[in-house]
Parts: C-alpha cells; structure tokens; sequence
C-alpha cells in the first residue's frame, strides 16, 4: 500500500480588492467673523478735543487789516495703539461741517471782513496693505483736506496704532466772530 498525504481546505475570499495603504482626508473647518477695533477711551470725555482759547490779535495797536484774526493754528493729535480690521476693510473719515469748526451763534456781522467758521484738515496715518493685498504692512496715509467733507481709502486686514492729527491753519484774511467754534470728525473702520 503506498503512502498518502491529503489536506484539504477552504475559507471564504476578501469581500473587497484588498488595499496595502489607506489614506483619508479629514477637513477642519471653522468661521472666523469679520471684525473691525479702534481704541479710543473708556469715556465720551477722552475723545473730545478743548483747543481752549482760540487766540485772535487783540491788540489795540494791531492794523485794521489783522484784527481778530487768528493769532496762530490750531492742531490736535490723537493716536491709539489698537486699530484695524481682519478682513478687507474701508477706512473713512467725515466731518459733521464741510466748513470745518462753526459758530452756530454768530450773531451779525460783516461777511467781507469776518468769518464764523475755522476750516480744518484731518489727516489719518496707520500701517496696513492695499485691498486684496498680501504683502507686508507700509506706512498708510488718508487725508481730508479743509476744504472737504469726506475721504475713504480701502485695506486689506491690518492691525496697527493709528494717528489721526487735525490742523486748522491761522485764517489770515478775516477776523472771527466771538464764540464757541465746534466740529465733529467720525473715523469709521468698516469691514467690506
């Protein structure tokens, strides 16, 4: 009788190809909201400006031709170190009068040889970047000159201080009329 060796033998086949390397993807996803900040005080009294006593040439020797002028400019700084926005972004600057600081109660008086306005210029500097720019931040300038109303300058995200410095020149061909001069400026950082 000869020697015999049998095995027999079954399993079920894989159910799917069988794949050696697997990789997945996972997505991460989240909102980040559009948000524009500008420190300016804690109260309604840090962001008024009192230029005081606006001089004028007072003296009873002055000539005819400079009485009641103003004596010199009238200027103003204001800086925060907190400004910006995180998005693309319109920087603006308006003021409440085209014709600057105004004496609401002026009284009568001669329009050849007195005024009852002080026209002022407001200048904003910052560091930021173009709209839709993706670069590195450089020195921003938006100017509202005194005889305009408004002005805008559109940004990409930025972050830095702001300055923001108002200059009304001496007036030198009229005198002012006697009063209390008021303006206001509105800076608005508004997302896009």
């Amino acid at each position: 009788m000869q020697t015999s060796f049998t095995i027999s033998g079954s399993a079920a086949d894989d159910t799917e190809a069988a794949t050696p390397t697997v990789t997945n993807s996972f997505t991460l996803t989240g909102t980040v909201n559009r948000d524009c900040s500008f420190y300016a005080g804690n109260t309604a009294a840090a962001r008024s400006i009192d230029f005081g006593v606006i001089g004028v040439r007072t003296g009873n020797n002055e000539n005819v031709n400079a009485a009641f002028e103003m004596a010199g400019p009238a200027t103003a700084n204001v800086q925060t170190l907190t400004a910006g926005c995180n998005t693309n972004n319109a920087v603006e600057v308006s003021k409440d009068d085209i014709r600057g600081m105004v004496n609401a109660n002026p009284g009568g008086y001669d329009t050849d040889e007195f005024q009852a306005n002080i026209p002022y210029s407001v200048t904003a500097t910052w560091t930021g970047v173009g709209l839709n720019a993706v670069t590195a931040g450089t020195s921003q300038t938006l100017t509202v000159a005194g005889n305009a109303n408004a002005g805008s300058l559109q940004q990409g995200a930025w972050r830095s201080a702001m300055n923001i410095a108002f200059n009304a020149p001496a007036i030198t061909d009229r005198g002012l009329v006697a009063g209390t001069y008021t303006g206001t400026t509105t800076v608005t950082l508004r997302a896009l």
